[in-house]
């Protein structure tokens, strides 16, 4: 399976969309160094910025950003995304008006997620889940770090400034509807009591991570917030032989000051 044909959270690639990319590896921008640690509130209003819509923004030092909301029906955990795109690099469509010419090399993709902030997170401060596997990214992560800290994100546990909630959250707080428990009562109720991990299946992709405890114990308060700034890497363009709808994409989407391919899917 390549990183195009791919089926993601919010489905496969159209004939005739227009994707911004993110292709990330070994040879390129580490994953680690995009993710927003700890996440940033977003205000939606002030950006501009509705569900599953883009808006052009700048950042620090003018630099032009696309922010990008990914929905929470494709992708009700923001652990399903980070994984996805640490397995497959992101693609997202973007919409064949967009301003295309303002997009050059410095330009971020941000993503945001309405679960990506965790308002009251101090209670996961005192109840911590174990790791050290690689049945995920961050325990894949988690294991090339020499300190033992554990967030791999910083370095520095979870003592972010301000008391911030921490980027390795959105592995400990899987919504419970979306995993898999074990069959067996006794691995449920380790389940439950976060002291084993549960299954999260994608359709491409697994992973582990562990669920929300019971809400009487403790309910998340989560908020709109930006978890990872991505390097744009290319604009891609999916042929439509049937209605040729692909030629208008690519003359607009050559806008823009980056390399656009035609691709097949």
């Amino acid at each position: 399976m390549t990183a195009a044909s791919v089926v993601r959270g919010c489905g496969t690639r159209q004939p005739g969309g227009v994707y911004l990319v993110s292709a990330l590896g070994e040879d390129g921008t580490p994953l680690s160094e995009c993710v927003i640690d700890p996440p940033f509130p977003v205000d939606a209003s002030a950006a501009g910025l509705s569900p599953q819509g883009m808006t052009l923004g700048r950042g620090s030092g003018g630099r032009i950003v696309v922010l990008d909301w990914v929905g929470q029906e494709a992708y009700p955990n923001v652990a399903d995304f980070v994984e996805e795109v640490a397995l497959f690099g992101s693609s997202r469509r973007v919409p064949v008006n967009f301003d295309f010419a303002s997009l050059g090399p410095g330009a971020r993709h941000v993503l945001v997620h309405p679960r990506a902030v965790l308002a009251n997170h101090q209670w996961l401060l005192g109840h911590r889940a174990p790791w050290g596997d690689e049945r995920s990214y961050l325990g894949r992560l988690r294991r090339r770090t020499d300190d033992g800290a554990f967030c791999p994100f910083r370095g520095d546990g979870h003592l972010h400034p301000l008391g911030g909630p921490c980027a390795a959250y959105w592995w400990e707080t899987l919504l419970p509807a979306t995993v898999v428990f074990d069959g067996d009562i006794d691995g449920f109720e380790l389940q439950c009591q976060r002291e084993r991990r549960v299954r999260r299946h994608m359709p491409s992709f697994g992973y582990e991570g562990y669920t929300l405890p019971d809400q009487d114990v403790w309910a998340p308060e989560w908020a709109l917030g930006a978890f990872l700034a991505l390097p744009l890497t290319r604009i891609e363009v999916v042929s439509d032989p049937g209605d040729l709808a692909h030629v208008v994409a690519l003359e607009k989407a050559r806008k823009a000051a980056l390399p656009v391919l035609e691709v097949e899917e």
